[in-house]
């Protein structure tokens, strides 16, 4: 009955990804067919933005209006926070981080947090306003939920490097690192062991 329960979660994320593999299935066709046809939900409010990103059925442009620049800080001065498809999510943010500052972005589920760390991250386009951001080897971004690939024990630990290959005391010295080495203790396989680690 439990297995019941839970395949039911897994069936609803196998149908998100599907949708999002024929979402992205169908930009692609579009933009091999030289045009872009976007759908708005919610357009934002003000007429510069909302006149851009009308643009539909033409030839591919530019889609970002914002200033991005290489700086020793985070800052975003009147960022628009929009979705790339165009859905408003909240007001225009203006936010300054230097070296050594510490800032804790908190509200409700759905408020735009994620969506910030999108624009900030260059995951999602900047619609307007200024950003300055480190450089991309100077930033690390960690997701909400981590990604942990399938496969032996060894390979998840090495990730992303699935090629090198490390003795198993040096493996055994980076999980104590994190103080995981129960991990190990529970595989019956040791390092061989193979499964679906995300299920931990």
């Amino acid at each position: 009955m439990g297995r019941v329960v839970i395949s039911y979660k897994e069936v609803q994320e196998l149908a998100g990804f599907t949708s999002l593999v024929s979402e992205l299935k169908d930009v692609i066709d579009q933009i091999q067919n030289g045009f872009y046809n976007r759908n708005f939900p919610n357009p934002p409010k003000d007429l510069m933005i909302k006149e851009q990103l009308t643009r539909t059925n033409e030839k591919i442009k530019k889609l970002t209006s914002g200033d991005v620049s290489i700086s020793n800080c985070i800052m975003m001065d009147d960022v628009p926070l929009l979705a790339p498809n165009g859905d408003e999510l909240g007001n225009k943010v203006n936010l300054l981080l230097k070296e050594g500052m510490s800032c804790l972005v908190v509200g409700p589920n759905g408020c735009g947090k994620t969506s910030l760390y999108r624009i900030l991250g260059g995951l999602w386009p900047l619609f307007g306003g200024k950003m300055q951001r480190p450089k991309a080897e100077d930033i690390l971004y960690l997701p909400q939920r981590a990604y942990l690939p399938k496969g032996t024990l060894r390979d998840l630990i090495i990730y992303p490097d699935i090629k090198q290959r490390k003795n198993d005391d040096e493996l055994l010295k980076i999980i104590q690192d994190v103080a995981l080495e129960n991990l190990l203790a529970r595989e019956e396989d040791g390092w061989e062991t193979k499964k679906d680690w995300i299920d931990l």
